[in-house]
């Protein structure tokens, strides 16, 4: 992943360090670039983001318990994100289900056409 998108990543997450919630729509633009996953962990911008928080913030912490703390949450965050390019694009399920929920679909144009209903 290039820099510049590794510290997009990084803004879009660093929410979630101050208790508020993360960036969903720059999420979604950063995984429109490149798939997002764990190893951006190791990333010089992810350590960047982490020291540079810790340091305007949390000061009186100890910084393994800081890092730890929130490598597990970025962790757990970044696996979920990754599995969302595995889960299976329907295929032929959907157009059956959409074939068969069509009548449905109509129905109520069909009754206020006839006012039989």
């Amino acid at each position: 992943m290039p820099a510049v998108t590794s510290r997009e990543l990084a803004r879009c997450l660093k929410g979630i360090m101050d208790g508020s919630p993360l960036d969903s729509e720059g999420l979604v633009k950063v995984r429109a670039k490149y798939p997002i996953d764990r190893r951006w962990l190791s990333s010089p911008e992810f350590w960047d983001s982490l020291t540079d928080y810790y340091a305007k913030n949390c000061s009186d912490e100890e910084f393994p318990v800081f890092f730890w703390s929130i490598y597990g949450v970025y962790s757990i965050l970044l696996d979920n994100l990754s599995m969302l390019d595995k889960i299976p694009k329907p295929t032929f399920i959907m157009p059956l289900v959409q074939a068969w929920l069509e009548p449905l679909r109509l129905w109520p144009r069909r009754c206020m056409a006839s006012r039989s209903c």
